[in-house]
């Protein structure tokens, strides 16, 4: 079974799906990439809103389950014939700090106290980030990764009536080796519009529609409408704050609630203190997914603030030609626009 065949049992499934020669949706492409990376999230759920071209899948959602459940089977098989050479970002060098889970808690229950002008009022009806994901595409008879990281910028504005609007956007590429070049035709120009998908009133989708209360009780429901199953872990709360952050900007009381979520579960653990990727001054905590093993799931909390400002996911083990280490995605927030 080679790319190919994976592509015509896909459109088998749904000839109306796509055309051979059509793009992939900005979702499809994720759900590809995060099967080659081994982390494919269970949850159907748009990640970012973004839908609605004139390719938008139609399949029904159990026939794309299956399909999905389908390739989570045969990938690692086509991807195992070959070795594979990614190229990922540099990990974050961690220093090792004395904290416990506890100490960070109180680090932020300090600085959200002191800050008072850090993060919005009220909790807003918008998402900014900068993200990028692993890609791996099979070619050649082998498995392939593009040196160039690319990051994408993506902006959502939504209201009440559930209107709003997604861009995304090219951020600024550049090598995954320090020093080298980027050719014009490996990425995207920073500032290209990749996407920009206007919702009419009721065409916006999101799981959480109101705004989330600032007490425990409601920020955990928060997360479960943003996938968090019952039982899940610290690794599957991560999971869920990155999906609520695709949709609001929550106020930095509301992140001090959900953080105290957060470290207050037994597998989680303090990584150390380090410089993001958008050279803030930060705390490391992570969790080891349980859903997905061999991936770690990191938050990255903002000295200066408070909040959480970032978001890595990394294999703890190799997987596909993956070494061990190696950074698969990250997503900064509270960056600047």
């Amino acid at each position: 079974m080679d790319d190919e065949g994976i592509g015509q049992l896909i459109a088998a499934a749904d000839p109306e799906m796509q055309t051979a020669d059509s793009e992939p949706t900005l979702r499809q492409m994720e759900i590809r990439d995060r099967i080659y990376a081994g982390i494919y999230m269970s949850s159907m759920m748009p990640a970012r809103g973004v839908a609605r071209r004139r390719w938008a899948v139609r399949t029904p959602l159990a026939v794309l389950t299956a399909v999905l459940a389908f390739l989570l089977v045969v990938a690692p098989a086509v991807i195992r014939t070959a070795p594979a050479s990614a190229v990922t970002p540099r990990p974050l060098p961690f220093t090792p700090t004395s904290q416990s889970p506890q100490d960070v808690l109180e680090m932020v229950k300090r600085t959200v106290a002191t800050e008072q002008h850090s993060g919005p009022r009220t909790p807003l009806r918008e998402s900014y980030s900068v993200g990028w994901y692993l890609q791996l595409a099979l070619g050649d008879g082998a498995v392939k990764s593009a040196a160039v990281i690319a990051p994408q910028i993506t902006s959502t504005v939504w209201s009440a009536d559930l209107s709003g609007r997604t861009t995304i956007s090219a951020g600024a590429p550049y090598s995954a080796d320090a020093g080298d070049s980027i050719p014009a035709a490996d990425a995207p120009v920073k500032g290209t519009v990749l996407v920009d998908t206007p919702f009419g009133a009721g065409q916006f989708e999101t799981p959480i529609p109101l705004p989330p209360g600032d007490s425990t009780r409601d920020i955990v429901n928060m997360l479960k409408q943003a996938g968090l199953a019952s039982g899940g872990r610290g690794a599957d709360m991560i999971d869920a704050i990155v999906n609520t952050f695709s949709y609001w900007t929550l106020t930095s009381e509301q992140q001090r609630v959900l953080l105290g979520v957060v470290l207050a579960e037994s597998d989680v653990f303090v990584l150390g203190s380090t410089v993001d990727r958008a050279d803030r001054d930060v705390i490391g905590v992570a969790a080891d997914s349980s859903s997905f093993p061999g991936v770690r799931k990191i938050l990255l909390v903002s000295r200066d603030t408070g909040r959480i400002v970032a978001v890595e996911a990394q294999r703890t083990t190799e997987a596909y030609g993956i070494p061990a280490g190696s950074v698969i995605s990250y997503t900064l927030w509270d960056v600047d626009k």
